[in-house]
């Protein structure tokens, strides 16, 4: 029988409105303003040299696969939805991942995820941490598991419980199952620590604001809950699939 393992659920809201919805202060809100104009300006600089010269790719994977030589950073895929600018990540973990901004999993969107997620074994999880680093983390089945793929929606929860928070709007969900129920102990480790793992990227490279989601973090039926406003390093999560 498999159980519910570890379940993160990405808002795509404004993460802005994200932080005041949870009590931020008038400074801390101020704060995120300043911060959010200058990762504006930031994202324009880099859709200046944004890779959109092809765009009968489907995905990340798909253009590292034609040309290998690809560096990360914002490209321009063709998707059920019409044509999306996506951050590729090209060299963590062997590259191809696609990292979706908030706007595409507006609602009523036609975007599936047939193209972008073929290798269901794995997922790349990077941080907004406070002092600007963003840390990655390689979230994938133990080896004894690798028969049971993760599972990741967009607005849906096929198969796992409602989100809670439903009301804060579109979302991404990457679930994880497990065939040996945890005790609540192991399982409140699990979600408050798992994050310490993440490495820093050697060359410091940044991925724009707009690929970061408030993040809420569910551990099995009764074992832990915790979200990014309760972080103590980070703000928020972004999701890459291959």
């Amino acid at each position: 029988m498999l159980y519910k393992g570890l379940c993160l659920i990405l808002w795509g809201l404004s993460l802005v409105v994200a932080q005041d919805l949870v009590g931020d202060t008038l400074v801390r809100f101020n704060k995120r303003i300043n911060t959010l104009t200058a990762d504006l300006e930031e994202t324009k600089e880099t859709l200046k040299d944004c890779k959109c010269s092809k765009v009968t790719y489907r995905s990340c994977r798909e253009i590292l696969s034609e040309e290998p030589t690809s560096l990360s950073g914002v490209y321009t895929i063709n998707t059920d939805d019409g044509l999306v600018n996506v951050y590729c990540e090209m060299a963590i973990n062997g590259g191809g991942y696609t990292f979706l901004p908030r706007s595409a999993i507006k609602e009523g969107a036609k975007l599936t995820l047939n193209d972008l997620f073929q290798n269901r074994t794995n997922v790349l999880i990077r941080f907004l941490n406070k002092d600007g680093h963003q840390p990655y983390t390689v979230v994938q089945q133990l080896d004894v598991y690798q028969t049971v793929s993760l599972t990741v929606f967009i607005n849906q929860h096929q198969g796992w419980p409602k989100p809670d928070n439903e009301k804060m709007g579109p979302f991404i969900m990457l679930g994880t199952e497990f065939k040996v129920a945890p005790s609540s102990f192991q399982s409140l480790d699990t979600v408050l620590n798992w994050k310490t793992t993440a490495a820093f990227l050697p060359s410091g490279r940044r991925m724009p604001n707009e690929y970061f989601y408030f993040t809420d973090e569910h551990f099995g039926g009764c074992g832990g809950y915790d979200s990014s406003e309760k972080w103590v390093t980070a703000t928020a999560a972004a999701i890459g699939l291959r």
